[in-house]
């Protein structure tokens, strides 16, 4: 029987991303958690998909200009590290919460899905 050499990394790479998400308490859609990472004092929230992907961009590039331009046009806004969050859609790198507390209650963003623990 001969293998599908694309078949090996790819169970590989699910096998992998199974296990970081199994690394810590799984936050499942419809739960609350807190919106929280390590060091920091607030959050960075995008809007939308799009602008969770471009906040990536922009961090990843340590483009501090263009983050403060994306949350000037309203494509982005910070949170208290920390903040309650509603679930309401769960990617293995992006999730989308409602925020309900702080100045943001009620508004939906998206953040980076390991910053999104059991409260």
């Amino acid at each position: 029987m001969k293998i599908n050499p694309f078949i090996i990394p790819a169970i590989l790479t699910l096998a992998l991303a199974v296990a970081a998400v199994g690394c810590q308490e799984s936050v499942a859609v419809g739960d609350e958690a807190r919106i929280f990472e390590e060091g920091l004092s607030t959050i960075t929230v995008g809007v939308d998909a799009s602008a969770f992907n471009a906040l990536t961009d922009a961090f990843v590039a340590n483009d501090t200009v263009g983050i403060e331009n994306m949350i000037a046009a309203d494509r982005a806004f910070t949170v208290s590290n920390g903040t309650r969050a509603l679930v309401l859609d769960r990617t293995l790198t992006r999730t989308k919460v409602r925020f309900l507390e702080g100045a943001h209650r009620d508004r939906v963003g998206h953040v980076p899905t390991d910053w999104v623990r059991m409260p």
